[in-house]
């Protein structure tokens, strides 16, 4: 990862205070200098590795996602765009009494997907990030990047997805560190203006669609197919107050402790919506199971959604399969007979 742009604000307040008050940076940090970039690496690999994420777009009235639109068409600059983010995000605090101050990283990273994160970061010590009067702006004190748990929310936005104008994806990720996932839901996703639309149904089929991506896994104490591996969704599933699904911990039923981080990752590389937990009902659990039948010689070993999708019929004494690829393998093996 290289480095655009980056600015670090502040918002001092007190829990239970309305009072709020800002530092302004008023020029960016030099993203050539070693400090500042093993800082951002430590940010983005702290981002990456926790566990409670969610997903959502922008709604339509988002103030935010104007500011960052204005930003791509360089009508401001990063600093005035970092400002006036950082103002409505002041207005936020100061009508939200529970919630705390901390700073405030913007930054504008060059990859692939041309991230933009923007991480709230509690540093109580005041070690890490010196704000200076004289030059008017944050300054990191150390190589070291302390503790994650000082990351308490951040979002990122997968401007790669977010300018794609087919859309249909989630291109907004949250993730709320020590802090609990109904503040975020709250004044932090307010000031971002997120929405999410998505519901349990829709994240079994990311979930779904993650572990058909990763496929048959064909040797070591995991092994198994990709039908075994749904069918065992279910499993873990009921094994749960209210069918829980926890990603991870999944991810370590399915494929191995070394692998906890597995089913996310092929949601994030494959653009598929996913989130830290989520109910597995019963419309969603049609999704993983597995039809398995034997009679007359024949052996049928099929998702139960086929049905559902009209890719599998059936009636008293038929059965219809819709699928050109099996149709080429009998015929293929037809004619190798003859």
């Amino acid at each position: 990862m290289s480095i655009r742009k980056i600015i670090i604000h502040g918002l001092e307040k007190k829990q239970h205070s309305k009072d709020v008050k800002p530092l302004e940076s008023k020029t960016v940090l030099n993203p050539d200098d070693e400090l500042v970039q093993n800082f951002c690496e430590d940010l983005v690999n702290s981002y990456k590795n926790e566990s409670k994420v969610s997903t959502a777009i922008f709604n339509e009235k988002s103030l935010f996602k104007g500011d960052i639109d204005r930003y791509q068409r360089e009508e401001i600059n990063f600093v005035e765009f970092s400002l006036d983010a950082l103002a409505k995000m002041e207005h936020e605090l100061k009508g939200t009494s529970a919630a705390t101050g901390g700073k405030f990283v913007f930054l504008d990273a060059s990859d692939k997907d041309n991230m933009f994160y923007v991480f709230m970061i509690r540093d109580t010590e005041g070690e890490q990030l010196k704000y200076s009067e004289k030059k008017k702006k944050f300054e990191i004190n150390q190589i070291e990047y302390a503790d994650t748990k000082n990351l308490a929310m951040a979002v990122r936005i997968n401007r790669r997805i977010y300018n794609d104008k087919s859309g249909g994806k989630n291109y907004l990720s949250f993730t709320y560190g020590s802090t609990k996932q109904n503040e975020v839901s709250g004044y932090f996703s307010d000031w971002v203006g997120a929405k999410n639309l998505l519901k349990s149904i829709d994240y079994s089929r990311g979930l779904k669609q993650a572990i058909n991506i990763i496929g048959d896994i064909d040797e070591g104490d995991y092994k198994g197919t990709t039908s075994e591996k749904l069918q065992n969704v279910i499993n873990y599933a009921s094994s749960n107050s209210n069918n829980k699904i926890d990603i991870y911990n999944l991810s370590e039923q399915l494929y191995g402790k070394k692998n906890r981080n597995l089913i996310r990752e092929t949601c994030e590389r494959s653009d598929i919506s996913f989130t830290e937990s989520f109910n597995l009902d019963s419309r969603s659990k049609n999704l993983f199971k597995t039809i398995s039948v034997k009679a007359s010689n024949i052996k049928l070993n099929f998702p139960r959604n086929y049905v559902d999708e009209g890719i599998i019929d059936y009636d008293d004494d038929i059965v219809v399969i819709k699928d050109a690829s099996l149709a080429q393998k009998i015929k293929a093996d037809i004619e190798d007979e003859s």
